[in-house]
Order: C-alpha cells, then sequence, then structure tokens
C-alpha cells in the first residue's frame, strides 16, 4: 500500500496524470497489448472505477476473482451485455487499473495493511462510493504464487482480515466474517 500511494501521489493531480493507474505486482507478467485491453474494459462506463483479468497462478489454477458475494453465495453476474467482462466485489491486487477519478474521491491505499487485502479494504470503499468493479475474463495474466506458506504470510493474512473486518463491519458482522 506505502509504495504504490507514493507513486500514485506524485501523478494524481499533476500535469503527467495518466488515464489510468496500473498496479502490477513484480511477480505478475502482462503485455501492452492486454494492458490496451483493460484499458477498454475500464472506459466502457463512467461508473466503472477499475478492471483486473483473470489471474493464473504457477499451479495453473485461475483465481476465482470474477465472482460476486452474496452470504457467502458466489455468483457470476454479467456487466450489460458483454459475456466476458463480470461484476466483481474484489479486483485481485496483483493487477488492476484503477481510474484516477475513484482516487480522488475514496483517496488512497491504506497504509496500516501490509502485504495482504489493502486491496480487498480499498475495494470496499470504491463500491461504497459507488464504482462498479469488473474483471475482463478474456484476459489471462500469469501470477507466480509462492507455494511455501512462510510464517509472515499467515500472520499478515490473519492480521489483515481482522483489521478489515474492523474497518468495514459492525460488531456481529465482524464476528461473522472472520469465521
Amino acid at each position: 500500500a506505502y509504495a504504490n500511494n507514493i507513486g500514485i501521489s506524485k501523478y494524481l493531480g499533476s500535469n503527467k496524470e495518466p488515464k489510468a493507474f496500473l498496479i502490477l505486482n513484480p511477480d505478475a507478467t502482462i503485455s501492452t497489448k492486454q494492458i490496451a485491453e483493460l484499458y477498454n474494459t475500464l472506459i466502457l462506463n463512467k461508473e466503472v472505477g477499475g478492471v483486473c483479468p483473470l489471474i493464473i497462478d504457477n499451479t495453473k489454477v485461475i483465481d476465482p476473482n470474477y465472482t460476486r458475494s452474496l452470504f457467502g453465495i458466489k455468483k457470476r453476474e454479467k456487466y450489460k451485455k458483454y459475456n466476458h467482462v463480470l461484476i466483481a466485489d474484489v479486483l485481485h491486487g496483483s493487477c488492476m487499473l484503477i481510474k484516477p477519478e475513484v482516487f480522488r474521491t475514496i483517496g488512497f491505499f491504506d497504509e496500516s495493511f501490509f502485504l495482504y487485502a489493502e486491496e480487498t479494504e480499498f475495494c470496499g470503499r470504491a463500491i461504497k462510493a459507488n464504482y462498479i468493479l469488473l474483471v475482463n475474463t478474456d484476459i489471462e495474466i500469469y501470477h507466480s504464487l509462492d507455494i511455501e506458506e512462510k510464517y509472515y504470510t499467515v500472520y499478515y493474512t490473519w492480521r489483515n482480515i481482522f483489521l478489515f473486518a474492523k474497518k468495514q463491519f459492525d460488531d456481529y458482522y465482524r464476528l461473522l466474517y472472520a469465521v
């Protein structure tokens, strides 16, 4: 979150402000053609705030970031008439394209999150601000997954789940989310 915020704040509102900010992990691979396709998805509607591709990891599993969740039930919801564009609750943090006005409206990534879930919290605020988040399922990119669980992975994953629940929910729903 911290490093992304430095880069975004340097160009947001400047005379070099881009039409979109690409958040890309160093272990993710994407082509310029795929970035252009993501951008074309991003500009479908002024209410669209961000878009991401399908993510394939080194186990060849496609990350199910194209689902929406309603009371824990996952569903696929197409965006308008586009069969390959789905509405999402959360964009995958390894590759996201975000409009500058989203940052102006809701602010930057929350720097109290480290390594995990900062995109989840950010996307939650974007949805509350009435932005639509999309996944273009025609675009698949590779993201190297560190299969070996390290102690800090477990620690920061659970720490950030609790931090997210504390920020987003009241006491009752916070308990349900953590379970």
